[in-house]
C-alpha cells in the first residue's frame, strides 16, 4: 500500500511519479518523482521524517536521494 500512498501524494501536487517493489527486497520500494521542484522536495521532506504515513503503518525507514537530469532525444 506505500505505492499506492506515495502515487495518490504525488498526483495530489501535480507530480509525475511511480514506485516499484524491488525484486529482490519485498520491504524496499523504487520510488521516482518528476515536476515542480518545490512540490518534489515537499514530499521528500515528508517521507524523510519517518512518520507513518498510510493506515497499513507504512514508513520510510531510509531514503536516497538521486538527482537525475533530463535527457532530450
Amino acid at each position: 500500500m506505500f505505492r499506492q500512498t506515495f502515487i495518490r501524494a504525488a498526483i495530489k501536487r501535480n507530480l509525475k511519479g511511480g514506485a516499484s517493489n524491488d525484486a529482490k527486497n519485498h520491504q524496499q520500494v523504487h520510488c521516482s518523482l518528476e515536476g515542480n521542484e518545490l512540490a518534489v522536495n515537499e514530499m521528500i521532506n515528508k517521507l524523510q521524517e519517518g512518520k507513518r504515513i498510510n493506515s497499513w503503518n507504512a514508513y520510510v525507514n531510509e531514503l536516497h536521494y538521486y538527482h537525475y537530469c533530463p535527457v532530450n532525444i
